[in-house]
């Protein structure tokens, strides 16, 4: 899991005067943006290597965004949530899980820039 956030109001003004997403570069051949680029790259990693390792689970991953120019609808967002840490071998405590208290889905409600399994 990675954390980015982008300008959702800058995203749809570009989108509406016909040019690329805040994601895009400007220029031809409108490739992902260098400060975009590594965090794709790792997901797109993430996701190659479950399906290695899970080959019978279908692996649907989502880039979902915070748009920093929103506000919340939830207040207290981090208090959904329980990290359970372990001592790892080398004596270090580490991250095992995160938990989900509360059901988040009522704030999140749908995706705004349609719905990536139907493409609506």
């Amino acid at each position: 899991m990675k954390a980015k956030s982008f300008d959702g109001v800058e995203h749809a003004q570009r989108l509406a005067n016909g040019k690329v997403g805040v994601l895009r570069d400007s220029r031809k051949p409108h490739g992902v943006i260098k400060d975009w680029d590594e965090k794709l790259a790792d997901l797109t990693y993430r996701v190659l290597l479950l399906e290695q390792v899970l080959p019978h689970v279908t692996i649907e991953p989502y880039l979902v965004l915070v748009d920093k120019g929103k506000t919340a609808a939830l207040d207290n967002v981090p208090s959904l949530f329980e990290l359970v840490r372990r001592d790892g071998p080398d004596g270090r405590t580490r991250l095992h899980t995160a938990r989900v208290h509360g059901f988040i889905g009522v704030a999140a409600g749908p995706p705004p820039y349609g719905d990536p399994r139907t493409g609506a």
